[in-house]
């Protein structure tokens, strides 16, 4: 007997969730950039801790100046990082951004098919 999508109630709630979140080709791309930005970058830096980075060489990554795309490429690391302090506070940018939870769970799925892969390299 072959089985169906519709025969897995989970799978076809997440065929679903996928059918209703989809990213544009610039949220795709930062989604990509994001794999490189280190968790670090989350933290929101004093004008003082700015000046002594600036001073001592270290680069500090700009934020995207729309504000939706920032709001992305930050939940993006933080879920890459599996960090839930920084992701509750991310997923209320995120979604003030105007993004939806199905943008939510669909970036999830991403980020932790990427991780998944990573690891398998490692693993060689």
């Amino acid at each position: 007997m072959q089985h169906t999508p519709s025969d897995n109630p989970a799978a076809s709630v997440c065929t679903r969730v996928l059918r209703q979140a989809s990213f544009s080709h610039a949220e795709r791309m930062v989604i990509a950039i994001s794999r490189h930005d280190p968790v670090s970058g989350l933290t929101r830096s004093s004008r003082t801790k700015r000046l002594l980075k600036q001073i001592i060489g270290i680069r500090e990554r700009a934020p995207f100046a729309d504000r939706r795309l920032e709001a992305l490429r930050r939940m993006a690391v933080a879920l890459r990082a599996k960090r839930e302090d920084h992701a509750i506070f991310e997923a209320d940018e995120f979604y003030a951004a105007g993004f939806r939870s199905e943008d939510l769970t669909y970036l999830a799925a991403i980020i932790d098919a990427a991780n998944r892969s990573v690891r398998r390299e490692q693993q060689q």
